[in-house]
């Protein structure tokens, strides 16, 4: 899917246009083998260059081809998978510097972009690299941390539950949240290359004001990279106990059983002692099995009075 945009600058809203022109964004989003060939030709880019970026195993990197008057700068970014976790993807973005346009290319929606095109700030522009590149990184930071504060209220629910668990459910989502993190965790180390890349000013120009802006993003990044190192510790020694609880539980219910079982068992022996077929006290009493019920309880609950005395219960 291909769209051609142009910010308005009196309304500040995108326009979707039907032909390429300076200073657009056109945003590729799962492009077809066609699709690929024809962007290929239509921009004088190496057809292997777009299938990179498509490629899921791409990492951040920054390509400038100043021959073929393009810059290739690739970031990872969050995104839902079809297993349920969040892992993350490449977001391609060229900089055609001969056409002067900007093209991002990804094989599924993703949400920065999105709210970059729904909603996009007052100075935003297409024609400016240094603008559009720092927005972008801005909406895509916004993103990982908006994860990682979903995944500390996820770890706080799990941690909660854990304490009365004896499923392997909850080890399961901390196991998810675990791989997300080793994603972020590699995925920001690249990143913070490209970014630290071109806030030098080598790659492309940037005004003072975007120089900031990105190393404000190398800010955000370090923190974002603490939150995964603690957030991943905290899941690991969450697993480590998770065991040890789930044994405990166990325990405790095999506990409870057998405790139980020893206060039933009260009963059945009195019961079993008149059943024998030889002659017994009080036999022939009309009230002997009135009585026998009475003693049965009695016993089995002095019995549990035992246990709880003795805090076994």
């Amino acid at each position: 899917m291909e769209k051609i945009l142009l910010k308005n600058t009196f309304t500040n809203n995108f326009e979707e246009q039907q032909s390429y022109s300076k200073g657009c964004w056109v945003k590729i989003v799962n492009p077809t083998e066609e699709e690929l060939t024809d962007i290929s030709k239509k921009f004088n880019i190496e057809k292997e260059v777009l299938d990179d970026v498509l490629d899921d195993e791409s990492v951040a990197l920054i390509e400038k081809e100043i021959g073929d008057g393009y810059i290739l700068v690739i970031l990872r970014v969050p995104f839902l998978s079809n297993a349920g976790f969040v892992v993350t993807m490449p977001l391609g973005i060229l900089f055609l510097t001969k056409k002067d346009l900007i093209i991002t290319i990804s094989k599924v929606e993703d949400e920065a972009s999105n709210k970059l095109f729904s909603k996009p700030p007052l100075k935003f522009r297409t024609d400016k690299k240094s603008i559009f590149f720092s927005t972008l990184l801005r909406k895509i930071l916004n993103q990982y941390m908006r994860q990682l504060n979903t995944i500390e209220k996820e770890i706080n629910g799990v941690e909660k539950s854990i304490k009365n668990s004896l499923t392997n459910k909850e080890i399961v989502d901390l196991l998810s949240f675990q791989k997300t993190l080793v994603y972020f965790k590699t995925s920001m180390v690249g990143n913070k290359k490209v970014v630290s890349k071109i806030s030098l000013g080598r790659i492309f120009s940037i005004g003072e004001e975007n120089k900031e802006l990105l190393e404000d993003a190398l800010i955000d990044i370090d923190e974002a990279q603490q939150l995964i190192s603690i957030y991943g510790e905290i899941i690991k020694n969450t697993i480590d106990a998770y065991s040890s609880i789930v044994s405990n539980n166990l325990n405790l219910i095999m506990k409870f059983l057998a405790l139980v079982t020893i206060a039933l068992s009260i009963p059945t022996k009195i019961f079993s002692l008149y059943g024998m077929n030889v002659p017994l006290p009080t036999q022939t009493n009309d009230f002997t099995f009135i009585l026998l019920i009475i003693l049965s309880v009695a016993f089995s609950g002095l019995a549990i009075l035992f246990f709880k005395l003795k805090k076994w219960m």
